[in-house]
């Protein structure tokens, strides 16, 4: 979609995860949370996969995405090596996340 998706769409594409993460955050402000959040992930190790909304990044979802487990209240996609990127997180953890998503680094 490039430049014109991203004006046609107020961003959407490439400022979702941030949604994610806390959707309290206005849509004014997402360019700029989405901006220090890909820092702060960075500084982790953690990188966001994919490119912004598009047929590339459609094609790359439909080869790692490939099951969903048929157990619990939340369930989350698993890539061919059975591993969810996320996991839920209840209240009753004591968690800093307002959306109820954890992100797993299997890498530790």
């Amino acid at each position: 979609m490039a430049w014109l998706g991203a004006h046609a769409t107020n961003g959407i594409s490439e400022t979702h995860v941030l949604h994610h993460v806390s959707s309290k955050i206005p849509h004014y402000h997402a360019w700029e949370a989405s901006a220090a959040l890909k820092k702060k992930l960075a500084k982790r190790g953690l990188t966001l996969e994919g490119g912004a909304g598009g047929w590339a990044e459609v094609y790359r979802v439909y080869k790692e995405c490939k099951f969903v487990e048929d157990e619990g209240d939340v369930v989350f996609f698993k890539n061919a090596y059975g591993l969810a990127k996320m996991k839920p997180v209840f209240a009753s953890d004591a968690a800093a996340s307002d959306s109820g998503i954890e992100i797993v680094d299997h890498e530790k």
